[in-house]
């Protein structure tokens, strides 16, 4: 019984381990599809996953999922962003607890190699937000019985964005490390975490408080779940060499977030300090001699909701500290800080910055700056004073330079302010003192670091209350030159209330060689880490409104050579329009109006009116994708062409145009242009045994055609293929795909053995008495189908012998119907000759009979008439004699009376 029940317990064993090996294996897609599936369902975002894994004896007896490439894009206002690439994400779980319980324990979750954007836009939404809209369905408190437990949390090598457009802030974490670790079945309890990133950046309505510093965080944050309270104690942040500690809380019981805390440093060497000048922190930086102390407090209090903000107090000392590179002759000293920014009540009007001095000596050089702002979101107040004198070539005295860089020339300013801001709004110019000017001459740079040199002759700025006036600015880059002038107008508006910045500016060159200017190798691995965000896009601010008229008599950008570049450039409200503008390019001419728009940074738009004249169609097939996509069968032509069209549609995160959104349409000129070994036209040759389509020669063409969903459409022309007078229309895509037809009117000569079965079919008629004649040509349409490569080709041609025949048919049945209609007429014509005589008797014997008629009809009423007149002169005759009788009886009674 024992042995018995030994086998049992190792066959079951056996078979677990072999389920353990296979199960995963088995369901790892199923599983992937439902969780995809899933996801999607649940949020406003598209999820997709690579390879999923399942196993026991990775982490044994814990259960590990592992899904490769997770990534998170964006639906609606933030589509084309993605929110999340991840490389990998594992996770790890006590197997018993995932069996037994419904509150399975998380051993760990891994998220490795990859980069988050976290953005909120302008309108105060955040990419994150993946809820879908409330679909009304009210889900029953059963929905929710699921809980874990988590120990620990791991983000391995990311690189993180957190953008915020509505405050103007900004936060880029390089090659981010992150760990968290704690009992999250507790309410209470201790998360300790630990933080490393390589390059951190943090920037303020663009300006750069930190760059490229590297930080390191050990943070425990005592954490109470009931009431959402986190409070912070015995930490450490070291930003480069600058440590700093942070204590106090943040609540969030309810919407408003409550806090309560300080920053301070518990190290006021001013080198510490010093370590977050970008530039300075490098490799020599453990050498450099300081002296100095510094002194930096902060203190935030109060609750942040929708419409108020706690109040907070910044305080920065630095007194009489200096710095010196212990190779180099000379320091900086008299670095002297006092800044202090405070905001006492909830309100963002309520901002005070006060930097009452910032001042250093940059060897010999002095340097400046003094800031008083108040009221900085109604009507700011303002008491600004910069003064600066340097000169470029004592720079190498105070800090290392390369050798072989040579660094020459000055730059002098001195520019005051004093007023309130509403005072330059309402043009009141007398109230607000606006002055000063910069002066930068005879700069000269030149480095290996940068292979061309740099020259800025001249460059003067005026300040006045009405504007700011770029009087001359004159340079050279390598063989690059600019002359520029111009003004700007509501510069400090612009910058302290976001008003419009508005300017004009002129500027021309004799030759402009980007490629000089831009530099490939310029970008750094942390753009090149982000490549694939919003980032990429050239955003063009709201409240910009600039023109810039350009006159170029050279521009050179990547290969290509642009000659008498001129036109108008207008900034304003997230848009570039270009006006007039027109080059020379590759021998021909371009002419453009039209606009780019980043409103929807995520779906930027062009929208493009475009002339090329006398353009070399081989070269311009080489050098614009477009043309590629638009007529792919431009690769095997030669000659010129113009073209006159419009363009618009969306561009990628890269700045490249999405193919399948473009749109428009114009006409295409070809005034003498070859086509030669076009595969389609081959095939056709093939197919209808035709000599001479391996080379088409085009004249004076002019072909009309539209785009849209990545297919070109073109209408209907005409062109003669080896003598043929032929009609082509249809569409190819921007894939290389080709859907056309073309009617042809193809001479009989031209279709060899198919022409003399034709003709055997006629004379065979003829003998038989039939007289059938054909056109001198046949039409045959043809279908070309596949790609420009690869075509697929389709005629009508086996249903001409079809219709010789069914013609031969007809013409049978139109000669009986002719020999028919012969005898008819022939019958009809001989049925009308008897009737013809056949009325002529039936006339005269009508004729006799009504003579005679007449005569005895004549004869009775002669008679009739004879008796009537005897009969009525009897009557009267009798009615005489009557009436004499009558009388004489009367008279005779009339005499017997008298008697």
């Amino acid at each position: 019984m024992l042995k018995k029940i030994g086998l049992g317990l190792a066959g079951l064993f056996v078979f677990l381990l072999a389920a353990a090996v296979v199960l995963p294996i088995i369901y790892k897609d199923k599983i992937k599809n439902i969780l995809v599936e899933q996801v999607n369902k649940k949020v406003n975002a598209t999820v997709s996953i690579g390879e999923v894994s399942l196993s026991l004896f990775t982490d044994f007896p814990n259960f590990t999922l592992s899904v490769d490439s997770v990534i998170v894009a964006n639906k609606g206002l933030f589509e084309g962003d993605t929110l999340l690439n991840i490389g990998n994400f594992s996770t790890s779980m006590d197997l018993i607890s995932v069996i037994k319980s419904t509150k399975p324990e998380i051993e760990t979750i891994t998220i490795s190699n990859g980069y988050m954007h976290f953005l909120v836009a302008k309108n105060g939404l955040a990419n994150w937000d993946l809820s879908l809209p409330d679909s009304g369905v009210v889900e029953t408190p059963e929905e929710y019985k699921f809980q874990f437990s988590l120990k620990e949390y791991k983000l391995e090598n990311i690189d993180l964005v957190y953008e915020d457009k509505e405050l103007h802030m900004k936060t880029v974490a390089s090659n981010l490390n992150h760990t968290g670790s704690g009992d999250f079945t507790q309410d209470h309890f201790i998360l300790n975490t630990k933080t490393a990133s390589s390059a951190l950046d943090f920037s303020y309505s663009g300006i750069p408080y930190l760059k490229n510093v590297k930080a390191e965080l050990e943070v425990p944050v005592e954490i109470d779940l009931k009431e959402f309270k986190f409070t912070f104690a015995d930490n450490n942040i070291k930003l480069n060499e600058l440590s700093m500690k942070m204590t106090g809380f943040v609540a969030m019981p309810f919407d408003d977030i409550d806090m309560n805390l300080d920053i301070s440093t518990p190290n006021s060497d001013f080198k510490a300090l010093l370590s977050l000048l970008p530039g300075i922190y490098k490799n020599s930086f453990a050498s450099i001699q300081t002296a100095g102390k510094f002194d930096f407090k902060s203190h935030i209090e109060g609750k942040y909701n929708d419409s108020i903000m706690p109040s907070y107090d910044i305080a920065l000392k630095v007194n009489n500290a200096w710095f010196k590179y212990p190779e180099l002759p000379a320091k900086v000293d008299d670095i002297n800080v006092d800044l202090h920014v405070f905001n006492k009540g909830t309100e963002l009007n309520g901002v005070v910055i006060d930097l009452k001095k910032f001042s250093a000596n940059l060897g010999g050089n002095p340097l400046l700056f003094s800031l008083l702002a108040r009221n900085t979101m109604i009507d700011p107040e303002l008491n600004l004073y910069l003064k600066t004198n340097i000169n470029l070539s004592t720079v190498k005295n105070f800090y290392p330079v390369d050798p072989t860089t040579k660094l020459s020339g000055t730059i002098a300013s001195e520019v005051s302010a004093e007023g309130l801001l509403s005072n330059l709004e309402h043009q009141n110019f007398d109230r607000f003192k606006f002055l000063g000017s910069l002066n930068v001459n005879g700069v000269n740079f030149n480095s290996s670091a940068y292979p061309h040199p740099i020259l800025l002759e001249t460059l003067q700025m005026d300040f006045n209350p009405k504007s700011v006036m770029l009087t001359k600015l004159k340079g050279k880059i390598a063989s690059s030159d600019i002359d520029a002038y111009g003004n700007i107008q509501n510069l400090l508006s612009y910058y302290f209330k976001n008003e419009p910045l508005k300017g004009e500016f002129f500027i021309q060159s004799n030759k402009l060689d980007l490629n000089e200017m831009f530099l490939s190798d310029s970008v750094s691995e942390n753009d090149n880490a982000k490549e694939n965000t919003a980032l990429s896009v050239i955003e063009i601010p709201s409240n910009v409104n600039i023109t810039l008229v350009m006159k170029l008599n050279e521009a050179i950008y990547d290969n290509l050579q642009m000659n008498r570049i001129g036109g108008t450039l207008r900034v304003y409200d997230q848009k570039v329009s270009i006006s007039n503008a027109g080059l020379n390019l590759m021998g021909g001419n371009v002419q453009m109006n039209g606009s780019y728009s980043s409103k929807n940074i995520y779906k930027p738009l062009v929208d493009l009116n475009l002339a090329l004249i006398g353009f070399d169609i081989q070269e311009a097939f080489k050098t614009f994708v477009t043309i590629q996509k638009l007529a792919p069968i431009a690769e095997y032509a030669k000659g010129t062409f113009s073209t006159n069209f419009n363009i618009s549609g969306f561009l990628t995160q890269d700045m490249t145009p999405d193919i399948n959104s473009l749109s428009g349409g114009g006409l295409l000129k070809l005034t003498q242009v070859s086509i030669q070994n076009l595969k389609p036209l081959i095939k056709v040759s093939e197919l209808l045994k035709l000599n001479n389509l391996n080379q088409l020669n085009l004249k004076d063409l002019n072909l009309s055609f539209e785009f849209e969903k990545g297919k070109v459409f073109v209408a209907p022309f005409k062109l003669n293929l080896d003598g043929i007078p032929s009609t082509v229309s249809g569409s190819n895509g921007f894939d290389q795909s080709i859907d056309y037809k073309i009617e042809m009117q193809i001479p009989r000569e031209k279709i060899g053995i198919a022409n003399t079965a034709i003709n055997n079919l006629i004379s065979q008629a003829k003998s038989k008495g039939i007289n059938y004649e054909l056109a001198s040509t046949i039409p045959v349409n043809v279908f070309l189908e596949g790609t420009i490569t690869d075509p697929k080709i389709k005629t009508d041609l086996k249903s001409i012998g079809a219709g010789v025949t069914s013609g031969i048919k007809n013409a049978i049945i139109e000669t009986f119907d002719a020999k028919k209609k012969e005898l008819e007429d022939r019958a009809r014509l001989e049925a009308e000759k008897v009737k013809q005589q056949l009325d002529e008797k039936r006339k005269q014997l009508e004729q006799s009979t009504k003579d005679a008629a007449d005569s005895v009809k004549n004869a009775i009423l002669n008679e009739q008439k004879r008796i009537e007149l005897e009969l009525k002169q009897k009557a009267d005759s009798i009615k005489k004699a009557t009436e004499k009788k009558l009388k004489d009886e009367a008279l005779k009674k009339l005499k017997g009376f008298g008697k």
